[in-house]
């Protein structure tokens, strides 16, 4: 089982993404107080699970949807976490310091402001 977290405004707007077999679990409109430049002040918020057995696979279909920069997907299994960028996907394993903070600067890099940079482990 995998779960994750999508922003939808994170989408490009020209793109479809299909056969994902997620389940969602609860979508939620925020208002951000402080978006990053480009973002929208308004975010929809997808929870989302999944019994995929190739959570690589689903990394790739996320990475081609994304718009950029500042925009990632999060989600994890069991064992690992995935943090997809439109151009870089980090997988590592949960609790791993050392994999967070590469994914953290790379986030950073790409114009992620440090409070956007909250995915669990």
């Amino acid at each position: 089982m995998l779960a994750g977290v999508l922003i939808t405004e994170s989408l490009r707007h020209d793109v479809t993404v299909e056969r994902l077999n997620l389940r969602v679990d609860k979508i939620v409109r925020w208002r951000n107080p402080d978006p990053a430049p480009g973002q929208p002040e308004t975010w929809t918020i997808v929870d989302f699970t999944s019994d995929r057995s190739d959570p690589a696979s689903l990394a790739d279909q996320f990475g081609q949807a994304l718009s950029s920069p500042g925009w990632y997907v999060d989600f994890h299994t069991e064992d690992q976490k995935f943090v997809v960028f439109p151009d870089k996907t980090f997988v590592y394993s949960r609790g791993d310091d050392r994999g967070r903070a590469e994914a953290v600067a790379y986030a950073r890099s790409k114009g992620v402001p440090d409070d956007q940079c909250d995915w669990g482990e």
